[in-house]
């Protein structure tokens, strides 16, 4: 995840708790979103001779092919090779929520939305 990204975040309206659903889908960020975002970090980019939108697209590349972006830039160019998206282990995913269930940050009916979401890929 990198700045501009939106995780869905699953709020218990019993108590003051937040969780980020990491296993669930979100919006990829990019540099882009970043700068639009805040002036002065589209500033420090230009300052270090870093062209936002060449950034901007290179990422956008990377997330379209369902890879993770790499986020590390030197002399104006992106480099490493992006990654594939980790692999999803339902299993694993499955014990996480029941966690999270137990802890009482997700209900019964959260976990079992969550649980019929997970299934279903």
């Amino acid at each position: 995840m990198s700045g501009g990204s939106v995780p869905p975040v699953m709020v218990d309206p019993d108590s003051d708790r937040i969780a980020v659903d990491w296993d669930g889908s979100f919006q990829q960020g990019t540099v882009a979103d970043m700068a639009a975002a805040n002036p002065m970090i589209a500033a420090a980019m230009k300052g270090a001779g870093l062209d936002v939108n060449q950034i901007a697209q290179m990422q956008s590349a990377a997330i379209a092919a369902g890879q993770t972006p790499s986020s590390v830039f030197i002399g104006g160019q992106m480099v490493g090779t992006p990654r594939a998206a980790p692999a999803v282990d339902p299993i694993e995913q499955l014990k996480k929520l029941g966690e999270l269930r137990a802890s009482g940050v997700l209900t019964e009916a959260e976990f079992e939305a969550q649980k019929a979401k997970l299934l279903a890929q």
